[in-house]
């Protein structure tokens, strides 16, 4: 994968969000990883996990990414503005992508053998 923590590390800690009426805690349960390289700003590890939540086992989705910033060497998790939320808001978002000619194109092109 890649140079910050293996996911069985990561695992061991507890997810939290943040919210006005209080936390939410989750476990790390698997995640899917792509090494997008070096961009002008650092290297970037785009990530989509798989989130429970401590309380109820409730799955949650989480898109988000790691940055090292040019000429460190520690990784920073740099996804504050990643988006999650329950597999169910999930599935209804994509079945509603899936009405658009643009998103049924990139799934076939994501599924197609290079």
């Amino acid at each position: 994968m890649c140079c910050f923590e293996s996911l069985e590390d990561r695992k061991k800690r507890l997810v939290t969000f943040t919210y006005p009426t209080g936390i939410i805690t989750f476990r790390l349960d698997d995640e899917v990883a792509l090494d997008e390289g070096d961009w002008e700003h650092g290297r970037y590890h785009v990530l989509i996990q798989r989130l429970l939540r401590t309380d109820d086992d409730d799955e949650w989705i989480r898109f988000t990414y790691y940055r090292q910033p040019p000429g460190k060497s520690a990784w920073k998790f740099a996804g504050q503005t990643s988006l999650a939320t329950t597999s169910a808001n999930w599935k209804a978002l994509f079945r509603l992508a899936m009405e658009k000619d643009w998103f049924k194109s990139l799934l076939a092109l994501a599924g197609a053998k290079e």
